[in-house]
């Protein structure tokens, strides 16, 4: 049979077989998912394990095959060991067993993975047993102190010994992460804990804290000795995030605390920092069936537990405090002033708790009869927890002033200041014309006293209310917007003009060295490296070292500070520069950002144990030697035999010196250039008309006989220790209707040029989003966790292709058989990597708008 025959035979065979039918098609998905847990089981068998066997329990004790009591580990029954195991398959419903499941497979699964087997066996046994053990230990204190909550509450409630387990597993699975990521994961673990251990109180609650507590302890003698440390330069500020971590948790038990009708931890009481007043259910409710509107509306506001509102309310003073909080962890002074001044404010209305009488109230029955109501106060000490708890975030943040030092903008100060001073000027107008124009809205019918009376007091921290209490009582949908709404209204705006500071960078002078200093002098006598002229540019910020041994330019945005290209620093004063500069950054809150650093710089990064990503291939031809000889540079010859054939020479010049009529056609070329692009031009390390009107920056022109200008380019100086070692090519364009290969001719031209000059190199720039495949790998800097992000950039590249073009470029750099050496960006870790993205967009379009993006996506669309 011939091959002919035989390929013919083999389509028809192909042709003939009938298309997979819906039934193998779902046999073929059900075995890929058989496949995938069965692989999940091997790699994971005690997670998968315990999932299946509490799923087991959990039906089986739904359907009365097991008995639930025999398993259940209880505080008051310490002499019941065998719960101490056992009690890990207790599930007091279905969902929660559901919700275990759950747990196993993911969280447990997550962990067994790094930790291994035996390890996560250890951990998650000790675990589950020493919760049960500290919450058996607290019923066995508290009894004996005299306290209810073990007779009341713990006593009777079941423990979930697996959620102790889980959580110590998290506490010692930490160990085998990152030191940053290990640091994140306890300080939050622990925080939520300490919440639920200490607001809400319940036996779960302070059972998981003393399961992470073993964990953690655990974790340390688990883990394997000598696992990686790294610098934690260039992080967030430690302290700062701490203190905000402490401020937020303390914030978020109390108003958990006020919300939650179970909350009997021994600092649940900080919630009457919150609520407005003490009344209960039952003395409301005798008040209001037999008083007046006016004194039923007193008990109602008094007691705030009306409605959403209400709620709504309460929640309040914690998210501005949220959001105070976010500023703290990046050391805003206004976010130190606002914390301190919001929390002394509550403590204040919690103090007046502690030294105010029982509440009374008094009202004429059906009868005529005058009736008093006496509502008593909580114990001294419930009522001393609701001043302590704001005081003590007070003095934390007090205490630590000198690390909030960060100042905003005057411009983002004044915007934020116009946002919080007119919303309850604007707001609190609209309250009072509408109810001034629809008095039948409240009872009693309202005045302009009454509502601008009812307001403010619902400006003030919630437990105000006891004590300033308001008398409208809305009774028409506009009289809840105007009575207890619109304050809502105020309170928001107040957290978002807390926000708004976060949306501008920190305001930071340069040092006066900084700005006295001559940058060009100082890349000429220390160097940059091949973009180190682009420090010399407009625009910059810069960054001096103490000693003047290395110098930093960078742009500010997004939070970031996104350096441009390597240090100039002097010989062996690299690293001590990225360290200090790192250092400096997080001091005024910013991520330090090294962009477009060659693998020297890169290095220093990784030693620090920052991530680096390549992000670009730089093409440098080195000079000698070079001859544009045999058929790889066929192409090259070529454009040098047209443009002599054609009378096009090149021509160096610099922009301030070169003739007017030339420089009317260098800007004519680059303004015909920038309009055919779907967005404006970019900038940060890309060069324009503004860059190149530099003395020291050199234009090579291809121009005819007639004096007409063909094409442009500009070549940056290249320093090292004082010497010029080479060029830098950087605006490169074209005339419309200039003979094709211009841009060959001048970039030939002009490494012969400078091949004569006895230069050593010609760098052709980067090309970003691009690789050649030629430029050497560093298992150092490739490292796995970095080339997890080369299929996004090479997406985004596919993506920008159409426009920018930046593949067409590196494949027109090969014409003149460059080496490529790879441009990086290092970051001190990967969550830094979305606001640094962000930055380097800004960086490159400063000045985008929504027209310009809509063209460059009608662009994107039409090449689609």
């Amino acid at each position: 049979m011939s091959p002919s025959t035989s390929s013919v035979s083999a389509d028809e065979e192909v042709e003939a077989l009938p298309p997979a039918s819906p039934l193998r098609r779902i046999g073929a998905a059900v075995s890929r998912v058989g496949h995938a847990a069965l692989d999940r089981a091997r790699r994971t068998p005690a997670s998968v394990a315990f999932a299946l066997s509490v799923l087991l329990v959990s039906v089986l004790a739904r359907v009365g095959g097991i008995s639930e009591e025999f398993i259940e580990a209880r505080a008051s029954d310490p002499g019941r060991l065998w719960t101490l195991l056992l009690g890990v398959w207790s599930t007091p419903s279905w969902h929660a067993g559901l919700a275990l499941v759950l747990a196993f497979l993911v969280i447990g699964g997550l962990f067994e993975a790094v930790m291994g087997t035996r390890r996560w066996l250890l951990a998650f046994t000790a675990s589950a047993a020493g919760g049960v053990l500290v919450v058996q230990a607290a019923h066995a204190i508290l009894v004996a102190t005299g306290s209810t909550w073990g007779d009341e509450h713990a006593a009777r409630t079941p423990l979930i010994a697996a959620i102790f387990g889980i959580a110590g597993l998290a506490a010692a699975g930490s160990q085998w992460m990152g030191v940053l990521g290990r640091r994140r994961l306890l300080a939050y673990l622990f925080a939520a804990l300490i919440v639920l251990a200490a607001f809400g109180g319940s036996p779960q609650g302070i059972g998981a804290l003393g399961g992470a507590t073993v964990g953690a302890l655990l974790g340390l003698v688990l883990v394997p000795k000598g696992r990686h440390a790294r610098s934690l330069i260039g992080t967030r500020h430690r302290g700062r995030s701490m203190i905000a971590l402490v401020v937020l948790t303390l914030s978020a038990g109390t108003v958990l605390a006020a919300l939650s009708a179970h909350a009997i931890g021994p600092l649940s009481t900080a919630a009457l920092g919150l609520d407005p007043g003490d009344l209960t259910a039952e003395s409301l409710d005798l008040l209001c069936a037999t008083s007046t509107d006016a004194e039923c509306q007193k008990a109602l506001a008094a007691v705030g537990t009306r409605g959403i509102t209400s709620r709504l309310l309460m929640m309040m003073p914690f998210l501005l405090q949220a959001a105070l909080a976010h500023e703290l962890a990046k050391g805003r002074r206004s976010a130190m002033i606002g914390t301190i001044v919001l929390e002394s404010t509550i403590a204040v209305f919690a103090f007046a708790r502690v030294v105010a009488d029982s509440l009374q109230f008094e009202f004429s029955n059906a009868t005529g009869d005058l009736t008093r109501v006496l509502l008593p106060l909580s114990p001294l000490a419930h009522r001393l927890i609701p001043v302590l708890v704001p005081l003590a975030m007070v003095a934390l943040v007090a205490w630590n002033r000198d690390w909030f030092t960060v100042r905003s903008t005057r411009r983002t100060v004044r915007r934020s200041a116009l946002v919080a001073g007119l919303a309850p000027l604007l707001v609190g107008i609209a309250v009072v014309s509408a109810g001034a124009v629809l008095r039948n809205a409240t009872v009693p019918d309202a005045s302009p006293a009454l509502l601008a009376w009812n307001f403010f007091v619902r400006l003030l921290p919630p437990s105000a209310l006891s004590h300033l209490i308001p008398t409208l009582l809305p009774v028409t949908a506009i009289g809840h917007l105007i009575v207890e709404w619109a304050p809502l209204l105020v309170w928001a705006a107040w957290t978002v003009s807390v926000l708004l500071i976060s949306t501008s960078g920190p305001r930071v002078d340069e040092r006066p060295s900084a700005k006295a200093m001559e940058v060009k002098d100082f890349v000429r006598e220390v160097g940059a490296g091949s973009l180190g002229w682009m420090l010399t540019w407009p625009g910059n910020e810069r960054w001096l070292a103490e000693d003047g041994s290395a110098l930093v330019t960078y742009r500010t945005a997004s939070g970031v500070r996104l350096t441009i290209t390597d240090p100039a620093a002097a010989p062996g004063a690299l690293e001590a520069a990225v360290t200090a500069f790192a250092r400096s950054a997080s001091e005024d809150s910013m991520i330090p950002a090294l962009y477009s650093v060659h693998a020297d710089t890169a290095r220093v990064a990784r030693r620090l144990g920052w991530t680096t990503i390549r992000v670009a291939e730089e093409a440098v031809i080195d000079l000698p030697g070079l001859a544009f000889t045999g058929k790889k540079f066929q192409d090259v010859r070529t454009a040098l035999n047209r443009a002599a054939k054609e009378g096009i020479r090149a021509e160096w010049t610099s922009f301030p010196s070169a003739p007017e009529g030339i420089r009317d056609q260098v800007r004519a070329i680059s303004t015909a250039w920038a309009g055919d692009k779907a967005l404006p031009e970019m900038g940060f390390t890309l060069g324009s008309l503004a860059e190149i009107d530099d003395e020291d920056t050199r234009l090579l022109l291809a121009i005819d006989e007639d004096g007409t200008v063909h094409a442009v380019t500009s070549w940056l100086p290249v320093f090292e220790e004082g010497e010029l070692i080479g060029l830098t090519l950087d605006v490169m364009r074209r005339r419309d209707n200039s003979f094709r290969p211009v841009i060959e001719f001048l970039i030939a031209s002009a490494a012969l040029a400078a091949k004569d000059e006895g230069l050593q190199i010609l760098s052709l720039s980067g090309a970003p989003l691009a690789h050649s495949g030629l430029a050497p790998a560093d298992p150092e800097l490739d490292s796995t966790s970095a080339q997890r992000f080369a299929p996004v950039l090479d997406s985004v590249g596919g993506f920008l292709e159409p426009v920018y073009g930046f593949r067409s470029l590196l494949f027109f750099k090969k014409k003149f058989q460059p080496r490529f050496e790879p441009l990086y960006l290092a970051v001190p870790e990967v969550l830094d990597i979305p606001a640094v993205s962000m930055a380097i967009g800004k960086a490159y379009l400063p000045d985008l708008g929504p027209v310009d993006a809509a063209r460059f996506a009608q662009r994107l669309m039409k090449n689609e």
